[in-house]
Order: structure tokens, then C-alpha cells, then sequence
């Protein structure tokens, strides 16, 4: 971006960010959190109706219906202070306008002091600049890289990498038998405390080297199971134990994913642990279509620097130190990058002249611009 000051022109650099995507959290938290010194909130966002944009001045008394009975005071105490009330006859009115300009302002400013505060803590705790990063898991992830989690560790893509993601299944939402219940009494939330970091710190590892391929000879549980790990297919050809909770999934005719007991028969993608849990509480017996196994040895460096970072945040925890919230962040944003989804792109190659044209229509769908000679090549 250009800008010019009397005669001279200066170059500036503008990033522009989705903050919420490194600081996972509402603004209106940002206050407590950072321990902010600023103003509560307090916005009537239905009152911005098209009728009252065109009439700019409200009367106040309209924006009673939207607000607290509690922050009404303070609401017309920011009307006075930010000049927003109307003068003669349109003294019990406001300028909705710079009333909104004026919350968006602060809005602005509380989201600066907060962004500052947490990429400070985050230089502080991991080394890490989030001004490097469009998201927390990818920063997450340069800081195992850069603790020696992923030492040895392959990196997968392309047909390995779309092969290994059939065997991601997300966490169960359903409820008993997958009925609809209608509860006439009180239910009790039970959340247990870091869920995400003790799975880390109970697992072995990351898995070491590259995968092999299944074999026509090696097609057999009992190979499998003496491996580190596997990614496989297999089709279900008994089930001797149903459960209200089922373990194994299956999409539907729309691509829902349902976990049922009616499975015998269906082919699906599993990985070791799912497998054993499916053998020991389901007592299922399948058939080993192919896949990859891995023999290496698994890499257990997470259970150490998940270890480290749950001390950490118990620890600020425990002095009412706000930027435990970072180490939070930190530990349930570890396994992101690791099961990322497999993203098909297209490369385009543009001339200089139409180039900049392409990139204001498709800005949303590029991954990357190369330019090489007089010509880019654009990744979509």
C-alpha cells in the first residue's frame, strides 16, 4: 500500500488477519482475559434496522427495549461522551452512526492491546511469532517441530495422505441408541479436565518412518497386530456384541457419518487402536482389504512437551496468571495440523496483465503465487 504526504510517497506493509483464528475466543472476553482496562459493551444491534440508518438520529427511549435495564446509564453515559446526542429538538435522540463508529473503534483498539498481549506470551512460552501464522494449529505445529516431536516422523501427502485421513473419525455426538429423548428433569454436564492433553500424553508416540504396503501375505490380523501402527480397510463380517454407544461408524446415503451396530457387511477404513477397541468390546470378526503398517518404533517426545506445558498452565493457573489461557490453547491445539484434511488444488498460469485481475475474483480459493519470468503460477 501506497500513501502520500505532500510531495513525498512512502511504502507501507499491511497484514490483515483472522484474528479468531489464533485467539480462539469472543471479544467481549478479551477485558478479563488481558486484564484490559476498558469499557463493557453495550450495543443495540437491533436498532440498526435500514429505517433507522437512513434517519441517523434515533430516540434514545428505542434502544431501551435492547439494552439491560442495568447498562442503560452507561449506555447514555457513552452517548454524552462520544457526542452522539442530538442538540434542540433532537436532544432525547442519537446518532446511531457515530455511536456504532465509536464502538467499533473500541472494538479496534481492545482487539490491538489483546493481540499484543497474546503474541507476547507466546514468544515468551513457545519462541513463536503468531504474526508468522494464520492459525494456532499451524504454530502448534512448528513448535513440536521445533521441541523434536516429529524427529523421524514422516511427512504424508497426495495418495498416502488421502489413504490415512479415511481413518479419521471425529468425536461421537448422539445420544443413547441414537433415539430422540424428551428429559422432564435436570441433567448434570460432566466435562473432565484436559482431555485433549492426557489422550497426548497416554499415547506412545508419533510413529516413525515411512509406511509399507500391506502385501497379499501380510493381509492377516495376526501380522497387523505385531506392527507399531496401520492405517487398513477392512470389511465386517461379524458382530457379537451390540452396544448402545456403538464404536464403528459408517456415512450414509447423504454423507453423515452414524455410528450403528448394523455394520456386518459394510467395508470401512480403521487404524490400530480404533481396531482393537471394535475386537475387545464388540467381539467383531472382518476381512483385511489392504493398507500400510508402520514398524519402526513410535517418537514419545509429545508426552513429554504435553507433560511440560499441562505443569505450566496448572501452575499460572494456581498464581490467577491470565496467560494460563495461552498454555490452554496451546495443549488443545497440538493434533490440528497432524489430521488435516485432504485438500485437491489446481495450478493456473497467468500472464502479468491478467494476473492481478484473476486474483480480486478468486482471492478466497488461492493457496499460493509463484512468479516465474514473466509469468505466475497460481495454486487454487
Amino acid at each position: 500500500m501506497y500513501y502520500r504526504y505532500g510531495n513525498l510517497h512512502k511504502k507501507i506493509e499491511i497484514q490483515i488477519k483472522d484474528s479468531v483464528k489464533i485467539i480462539n475466543m469472543p471479544l467481549k472476553k478479551f477485558g478479563k482475559s488481558f486484564k484490559l482496562d476498558v469499557e463493557k459493551e453495550i450495543m443495540p444491534y437491533q436498532l440498526y434496522t435500514q429505517d433507522n440508518i437512513d434517519k441517523v438520529y434515533v430516540p434514545i427511549f428505542n434502544a431501551a427495549a435492547y439494552i439491560d435495564d442495568n447498562d442503560m446509564s452507561h449506555f447514555t453515559n457513552n452517548i454524552d461522551k462520544w457526542n452522539c446526542r442530538g442538540t434542540g429538538n433532537k436532544f432525547k435522540e442519537f446518532n446511531i452512526l457515530t455511536y456504532s463508529s465509536k464502538y467499533c473503534e473500541m472494538d479496534c483498539h481492545v482487539l490491538r492491546l489483546g493481540y499484543e498481549i497474546f503474541r507476547n506470551w507466546m514468544l515468551e512460552y513457545t519462541g513463536l511469532d503468531i504474526d508468522n501464522y494464520i492459525t494456532i494449529q499451524s504454530l502448534c505445529s512448528d513448535y513440536k517441530l521445533k521441541e523434536g516431536c516429529y524427529n523421524d516422523v514422516a511427512m504424508f501427502s497426495g495418495v498416502v495422505q488421502h489413504y490415512i485421513s479415511n481413518c479419521i473419525v471425529g468425536g461421537r455426538c448422539m445420544t443413547n441408541s441414537n433415539k430422540m429423548y424428551h428429559v422432564k428433569r435436570k441433567l448434570a454436564d460432566f466435562d473432565a479436565c484436559s482431555l485433549y492433553p492426557s489422550a497426548m500424553n497416554r499415547m506412545k508416540g508419533y510413529l516413525i518412518g515411512t509406511p509399507k504396503v500391506l502385501d497379499t501375505s501380510q493381509l492377516n490380523y495376526n501380522f497387523v497386530s505385531s506392527q507399531d501402527g496401520y492405517f487398513i480397510k477392512v470389511k465386517i463380517t461379524r458382530l457379537g456384541k451390540q452396544l448402545q454407544f456403538p464404536l464403528i461408524s459408517k456415512h450414509t446415503e447423504n454423507g453423515v457419518r452414524m455410528f450403528s451396530n448394523d455394520v456386518v457387511g459394510e467395508t470401512i477404513y480403521t487404524d490400530k487402536t480404533a481396531l482393537e477397541d471394535a475386537i475387545q468390546f464388540q467381539d467383531i470378526d472382518f476381512e483385511i482389504l489392504d493398507g500400510y503398517y508402520f514398524n519402526e518404533g513410535h517418537n514419545d517426545k509429545i508426552k513429554y512437551v504435553i507433560k511440560h506445558l499441562y505443569t505450566k498452565r496448572k501452575e499460572l493457573k494456581s498464581s490467577k496468571n491470565p496467560a494460563q489461557m495461552v498454555v490452554k490453547e496451546l495443549m488443545n491445539s497440538m493434533y490440528g495440523k497432524t489430521i488435516a484434511t485432504f485438500i485437491e488444488t489446481e495450478t493456473i498460469v497467468k500472464q502479468e496483465k491478467g494476473y492481478h485481475k484473476y486474483v480480486s475474483f478468486n482471492y478466497n480459493y488461492i493457496q499460493s503465487s509463484v512468479k516465474v519470468g514473466d509469468r505466475y503460477y497460481i495454486k487454487k
